[in-house]
């Protein structure tokens, strides 16, 4: 039976039976539950061949977004950023020579794509003049063909948001993520002034100066103790509040790139949310969307570092260094300045028990940065992709029409 020990089983809510192949991604609605294996089985070889892969992969990933970290400096100090603790002296903006020296970097990948470009802090809008500045360069790069329009978002607090800057980002077609954890209460416990103050009124004042100038916009959340299992009802108060269309829920990781809550329960709050989103015609971003998507697409995932291809975006510091991950800096990841970066592929180093797992190509293994730092596989992130997946199956229809039935 080596086709039907590829498939695993599952149940919808409506008790349907579902077969999953866990090696090419391919989902069977079945009539009934599984009583002829040996008629199954050759249906399964006939339309649903395992089509497995190789046990030694390299990994080859394609640039396609770019985060630049302008500044480290904040106005605010939240309770759970780095910037909170760090002395303001060793906090650094990009120079403008190091900044032109990125642009061109960014040309070279820009050339046959539309490259996605993040402007990313600290707090990116203190050194607004070296967002007017990048933009203003890739005009002139674009009028001169060596790269293609690129695509615009920022992350930002939004109290630094006025009419100038709000009309900025129309004109170049920015899009805006605003960091918001919650109501004002909870809030402003987490997001403060660097003297305790509220900062949950001025930032609605940016954003109110977005939707006034018809600039898109979406909500980012960072998850903690104080609000995790209170996400659902969050997503339901902004979009009362500001009628988003999307929000995005940061992955709550420690500085090895751990889960930071049980994994089992995350994935139920990020999925709940997710139902909740779909009620209210509001797209929510997750660690869950890269699986959610293979999933949808029948698409393999390689590597943590994917959406569910082979194309990831990197991150470059101020002083111009490198990382192939955009959460994540350390030897390994940050190896080189951009000036003498070189395109790298790596072989996919799954973990002991990886191969068999029915969630390989969903997850994408172990985290590079997690292997680096405690040289084994987070636990907690397993459990989260393993009930993910079960989560999907219960909630199938939501999510997917089934065509192929078998019985």
């Amino acid at each position: 039976m080596e086709v039907l020990n590829d498939f695993v089983q599952y149940k919808s809510k409506e008790n349907d039976v579902y077969l999953f192949n866990k090696n090419n991604l391919k989902i069977i609605k079945l009539n009934q539950n599984l009583k002829d294996k040996s008629r199954l089985n050759e249906k399964l070889k006939k339309h649903f061949l395992s089509n497995k892969s190789p046990d030694n992969l390299k990994f080859i990933p394609k640039y396609f977004g770019f985060r630049l970290v302008i500044t480290e400096k904040c106005n605010f100090s939240c309770s759970h950023c780095f910037v909170k603790d760090a002395p303001n002296s060793s906090l650094m903006d990009i120079k403008e020579c190091k900044l032109i020296e990125i642009l061109n970097f960014i040309c070279k990948y820009g050339k046959d794509q539309s490259v996605k470009i993040q402007f990313f802090g600290g707090e990116p809008l203190i050194r607004f003049d070296l967002i007017e500045l990048s933009v203003e360069y890739m005009k002139k790069k674009v009028k001169e063909g060596m790269i293609k329009q690129p695509t615009y978002v920022i992350t930002t607090n939004g109290v630094l948001i006025n009419n100038k800057i709000a009309e900025f980002f129309k004109e170049n077609n920015f899009g805006v993520g605003i960091s918001l954890d919650g109501p004002k209460k909870v809030n402003d416990r987490l997001r403060v002034y660097a003297n305790k103050k509220s900062t949950y009124d001025d930032t609605l004042k940016g954003i109110s100066v977005l939707k006034k100038n018809n600039v898109p916009f979406w909500i980012l959340i960072t998850l903690l103790k104080e609000n995790y299992r209170e996400i659902p009802d969050y997503l339901r108060y902004f979009k009362k509040e500001f009628d988003i269309n999307t929000i995005t829920i940061n992955t709550p990781i420690n500085g090895k790139m751990q889960l930071l809550f049980d994994g089992r329960e995350f994935a139920e709050i990020v999925f709940k949310t997710i139902l909740v989103g779909k009620k209210l015609g509001v797209e929510v971003e997750s660690g869950a969307s890269a699986a959610l998507y293979c999933l949808a697409n029948k698409k393999k995932r390689y590597s943590k570092c994917s959406i569910g291809d082979d194309k990831i975006m990197v991150s470059v510091s101020p002083k111009g260094n490198i990382s192939y991950c955009a959460q994540s800096w350390n030897k390994i990841l940050s190896p080189t300045p951009v000036k003498n970066f070189r395109p790298f592929s790596f072989d996919l180093t799954f973990d002991k028990g990886c191969d068999k797992c029915d969630v390989k190509f969903i997850c994408g293994g172990p985290c590079m940065a997690t292997m680096s730092f405690v040289g084994k596989k987070d636990v907690e992130m397993c459990k989260f992709y393993k009930h993910l997946l079960y989560l999907f199956f219960y909630n199938i229809k939501d999510f997917l029409k089934i065509e192929g039935k078998n019985g």
